[in-house]
């Protein structure tokens, strides 16, 4: 979910929430989603971070061709 005003990013995802964290973005904060019981990831919103997640969509994209064939 991602706000073009909003200076954090929320990520529901823990893989790409990893992902993140292994390329230098630090976790500003974990939340728990009381009506779903899933956890919120909390980063700062930049540039850099929409790029790594760009990244992260085209590794998993590959990732799907490759099993496919």
């Amino acid at each position: 979910m991602r706000s073009e005003k909003s200076k954090l990013m929320v990520i529901h995802s823990q893989r790409l929430a990893g992902f993140l964290m292994l390329n230098g973005f630090r976790l500003i904060k974990l939340l728990l989603d009381e009506s779903s019981g899933l956890n919120k990831f909390i980063f700062i919103n930049s540039p850099a971070l929409i790029d790594c997640m760009e990244n992260w969509q085209i590794q998993k994209l590959k990732e799907l061709n490759k099993e496919k064939c």
